[in-house]
């Protein structure tokens, strides 16, 4: 989190970065999107999209808890948050400005079209997939997680790998449910990261 009102912008290769204030009050997390834009959040809950110094733009109004953490579908269509006082994630769709989910658990990871989000409840202990575009439609219940404590979808979305406490971890293959379970950890695997070519898994513990 950032308290001296100023969101910084660091050009790699040089050595003066450039910073923005915007609206009063300081900013809280941001993150890159692929599109070449950023979004930060402020401290009523507020998310922002901006390009530089000189384009800036309201893009999400929650008027809600400020932000602690932020993640977005490749396509710019959805957001995930977690809230920095009662650690609950929530869904966004962005263009119509509606909420999709909310729940207490893991970080959500999003398919690379968008249509599916993967997440793991902290309550019942349970992995979901949520349709995204079907407002209506209930959350798949997928299996048990035990303790979960990070998700990683590969890019070509074939392989979702969930870390846990006990120091396992869980390697799924989408298009056949079927499982392995990875072993070699002393202590909880928290970061969890595929290769770009979904080949090679990197976890941390």
């Amino acid at each position: 989190l950032c308290y001296d009102d100023r969101l910084w912008l660091w050009p790699c290769g040089t050595a003066e970065p450039t910073s923005w204030s915007g609206a009063a009050g300081s900013f809280g997390s941001a993150v890159a999107r692929l599109t070449g834009r950023w979004v930060s959040s402020r401290p009523n809950g507020d998310l922002w999209s901006f390009n530089g110094i000189d384009d800036a733009k309201p893009l999400l109004r929650r008027s809600a808890a400020a932000v602690s953490l932020l993640c977005v579908s490749v396509d710019g269509q959805w957001l995930g948050l977690r809230e920095a006082s009662e650690g609950a994630y929530e869904i966004w769709h962005v263009p119509s400005q509606r909420r999709r989910y909310t729940y207490k658990g893991s970080v959500p990871v999003f398919t690379s079209d968008g249509k599916y989000a993967f997440l793991v409840t902290l309550l019942d202990e349970r992995l979901l997939r949520l349709k995204l575009a079907d407002f209506d439609a209930a959350a798949e219940d997928l299996g048990p997680a035990h303790l979960a404590q990070a998700v990683a979808l590969s890019r070509e979305d074939r392989w979702l790998a969930v870390g846990n406490f006990d120091s396992s971890i869980v390697l799924w293959e989408l298009a056949t449910g079927r499982r392995k379970r990875l072993a070699g950890h002393e202590r909880a695997v928290v970061a969890l990261d595929f290769s770009a070519d979904g080949r090679t898994l990197a976890t941390g513990g």
